[in-house]
């Protein structure tokens, strides 16, 4: 089976282990989508999501989480995230949220329709 990048073109420029990891790199990189883990050790994903967007407000972040919680979306979208993905979907979930966020939209995984923000 081919990866995520090699089905449509995505270049994944870098990878981290924490949140302020994450920030650090974004600072850096400057990539157009961040994939941010929600629970993230050091520094959250929420906290991160902010603190990127305070530095670049063009990238766009998509929140990924095992949790399906209100809570959880609203915190990411409150921060700025534009699409909020849960970990345990299929990937062309995943791939479906990059393209909506890549044209400016937000996504939020169907599973979550009921908890709508």
């Amino acid at each position: 089976m081919r990866k995520p990048d090699e089905i449509c073109g995505l270049e994944i420029v870098g990878e981290a282990g924490d949140g302020c990891a994450a920030v650090h790199l974004a600072r850096s990189l400057k990539p157009d989508i961040v994939i941010m883990d929600v629970a993230m050790p050091r520094l959250n994903g929420i906290d991160a999501t902010r603190q990127i967007l305070h530095d670049d407000p063009d990238i766009h972040i998509i929140g990924l989480s095992v949790h399906a919680s209100r809570a959880y979306a609203c915190g990411m979208f409150d921060a700025g995230a534009s699409a909020y993905v849960l970990k345990d979907s299929d990937v062309q979930e995943l791939l479906d949220a990059v393209e909506a966020v890549s044209h400016g939209e937000t996504y939020l995984s169907p599973e979550m329709a009921d908890l709508a923000y």
